[in-house]
This record gives structure tokens, sequence and C-alpha cells, in this order.
């Protein structure tokens, strides 16, 4: 009988050739179990129950049926095996139903994984897609550009354009609080216009340069594109998607760091331990979604490791979204029940420039005066692309817009067909006075 450390060795051997394995020998057929019982129909049935636990809202058991039917798959096929992908998105939409955000971004995490290791050589940023898609979506959008980054820089002039890959990374520019590379979106459109893509996705990426052009105050350029685009259209003005900083909040975001980095110097002499906020955070920014596929909350987006594990936090807002937690402390003391807070609706008219810039703010009812400072510094933070008239931009007179912090809302902004309200010696009333 060999002696404890001689068995001690033989197991480190027998792991470290394991692990040594290529990813095709964990795949292998030979290491599967016999084809002999195959899972597929099993499979099949297990997912159409979870589908239906998924509708009733049944989640420990959806939970259950997806996890019973992905171990079926890693037992047939190996634990590296595309088949499960779908699985494994189902079990994260599950997660997200319940507010699990940080699980779900792990099986978002994992299926990236799991597609970098099959994915095909002639088409090799479609892992990357289906995550920065997702980091995207999910508010992580320091995360989404690094990841861009790293594919871009070792992109190859051998690779053929990819007009979804191209729009997500003007997309995540527009969360990026110093947008935008101006001259970057250009590059990308002129490359889908000599690119054989859909009218579509030509459409949705002369969109997205025409809002990075405004955003970048390039307004020659964003006329020429929209007047040959959009030639002789007449619409309102539309708001920018993306985050946008409040006013005097970079200068207030400067002194933060520069506190926190000396008290951090500092705490190692006082006794503290956690790495965490020093003191709360203020509201300094919001942002408006994209779609309707982006979820209420806001990932971690700090530079260091710390910052990347923290939880996600909540945003509530329509169109304008912020954080739940810094609005609380923002708004008066009865807004910090949400039940109050999702009534709230606050309804504004103002005027936009041909610059799609804001002018002339009225407050169509009476609100405390911190949500009247709120939306005024929000809507001078806020960008619009101008209205057009016969394909030109131009200013819009009464422009009204309500902003909502219920759970279901849409942001519909429309010109107002009532005439703008004229100025009283009870205007103060009703709201702010114009400004």
């Amino acid at each position: 009988m060999p002696s404890p450390t001689t068995a001690g060795l033989i197991l480190v051997y027998a792991m470290t050739c394991f692990l040594s394995l290529p990813v095709e020998a964990l795949t292998a057929p030979d290491l599967a179990e016999p084809s002999s019982n195959p899972a597929s129909a099993d499979v099949e049935q297990l997912q159409s129950e979870a589908t239906a636990a998924i509708n009733d809202q049944e989640w420990p058991e959806a939970e259950a049926k997806l996890l019973e039917a992905q171990h079926r798959l890693h037992r047939e096929f190996g634990v590296i095996t595309t088949r499960q992908i779908p699985i494994v998105d189902q079990l994260a939409s599950v997660f997200i139903a319940q507010e699990q955000y940080r699980r779900a971004n792990q099986l978002k995490e994992f299926n990236h994984f799991i597609r970098r290791q099959t994915s095909d050589a002639a088409n090799p940023i479609q892992p990357e897609l289906a995550l920065a898609t997702w980091y995207l979506q999910s508010g992580q959008w320091r995360a989404g550009r690094g990841l861009v980054k790293s594919i871009r820089q070792a992109e190859t002039s051998d690779l053929t354009f990819d007009p979804d890959w191209a729009l997500l990374i003007l997309n995540l520019e527009l969360y990026n609080p110093v947008c935008c590379d101006a001259d970057l979106a250009l590059s990308l459109y002129e490359q889908a216009k000599a690119h054989p893509i859909s009218a579509h996705e030509l459409t949705a990426l002369e969109q997205t340069v025409r809002r990075v052009l405004v955003l970048e105050e390039r307004f020659e350029a964003a006329q020429a594109l929209t007047s040959s685009a959009l030639p002789g259209l007449t619409r309102a003005a539309q708001l920018i998607p993306g985050k946008r900083l409040l006013k005097g909040a970079e200068q207030d975001r400067m002194m933060r760091l520069k506190l926190e980095n000396e008290l951090r110097l500092r705490r190692y002499n006082s006794g503290l331990s956690q790495d965490e906020d020093l003191y709360p955070t203020q509201l300094s920014d919001f942002s408006v979604a994209l779609d309707s596929n982006f979820l209420p909350v806001e990932g971690p987006n700090g530079v260091e490791f710390r910052d990347r594990i923290k939880q996600f936090e909540t945003m509530v807002g329509s169109p304008f979204r912020f954080n739940l937690e810094q609005l609380r402390r923002r708004l008066p003391a009865r807004f910090y029940q949400l039940d109050r807070l999702h009534a709230l609706k606050i309804q504004v008219s103002f005027d936009l420039t041909d610059e799609g810039r804001v002018r002339n703010i009225t407050f169509l009812d009476r609100y405390p005066r911190e949500i009247r400072n709120l939306m005024r510094e929000t809507l001078k933070a806020a960008r619009f692309v101008p209205a057009l008239d016969q394909g030109i931009f131009s200013a819009q007179e009464g422009f009204t817009l309500t902003q909502h912090f219920g759970e279901t809302d849409s942001f519909v902004g429309q010109s107002s067909t009532a005439p703008r309200p004229r100025q009283s010696p009870d205007d103060h009333l009703k709201g702010a006075p114009t400004i």
C-alpha cells in the first residue's frame, strides 16, 4: 500500500494530466456517456416544462428543469457544448425575472466562454458581439467598451464588415459621459455604404451616426447626412439615448475622487478595513434607454476590481433614468416610499433650438422645489436630434414631455398642439417660472 505522500503525488500527477488535455478531448465521444442512450428527447421535454413554468412564473421549478436539462447535455456531449447555449440564456432570463442580475451576468459570461471555445474562425467576433450586447443592455457600459476596445485592437484587415458590430460600437459610445468619436462614426458609416447590407441595417447605423454628430456638435456633417438620407422629411425632435452628467457633476466627481484618494491613504491608520465608498454618492448623472431591451439596472462600472464586483444598482424613471437610492436622497422625504415615487409624474413644456438644446422650460403643474431643480438640471444636460422641416434642422416650440417614475413607463415626446400657457402672477402656484 503506497504511503500518504506517494498517494498525494499520484493524485497531483493525475490532475495535472487532466488539466493539460485540450478542449477537444473534454468533449470527445469516448469521455461522454455511450450514445446509445441519447438525451435529446429528454432535454426537449425538460425545456418545454421549463417554458410552461416560466409562463406561470414558477421560477424555482423553471430553474430546476433547466439545470437538469443542462446536466443531461453535459453527460451526453461534454461540458463544452454549444447545445446548452439556449438553455443557459433561458436560465439567465429566469434570474433576470427574479432581479438576480449578478447570477444572470455569470451565465451570460459563461455562454461567452462556450462561444469562444467553439467559435467559427470565419466569424470570430460573434462571441464578443453577444456579450457586449448584454453589457449594453444591463448597464455595464465600461465593461462593454473595454471588450470592444480589446477586439478592435486585435482586428485584422481581412475581417468582413459587420453592421451589428459597428452599431454596437457606436451605441456603447453613447453611454460614455465623454462621448464621442465623430470621425469614427463617419468612418463606420462610409464602410457600411460600401458593403452589401440591408436597408434596415443602414438606416439604424445612419440614425446612430446622426446622434453622435449632434452630440459632438458637428452640425454641418449631421445636416449633410440628414439631407442625403432623409430628404424632404418633416418630424419632431428626438431625445438622444445615452448617459449624461448633470450640471457641475464633472467638477463634483473630480473633487470626490481626490477626497477618496486622500482618505484612502489615511485610513490604514484609522482601523478601516472594508473597501467601500467612504461617503454616500450624490446624484450626478442620468441615462436614457436605447430601447425596450434595456434592464432597469446599471451594472458595476468602476475602474478598480472592487468596483466590478459590486451589486447592480436599480434605475428608475422614463425617459430619464436615475439611480434609485441617489434619487431618494435628492427628492423630498415623502418620495422615499416607492408607491409615492411610482405615482409621481412631472409634465414640462420647453422649446428646442436647431442644435437640439432645451430652452424656455415651463412646468405644467405644481411641483416641489427639489423636483423642479432636478428636472431643470436634467433637461439642460439632455440632448435632442433637432426637429426636421423638409429635411433641414429647425427649432421647435412647445415640445411636451412627461417624466414617469413607474415600473412600466415608456417615453412619448410630441409637439404640443395647444398654445403655450401665458405667464401670470399666479404662475408660481403651477410650478417654476419659465427660464
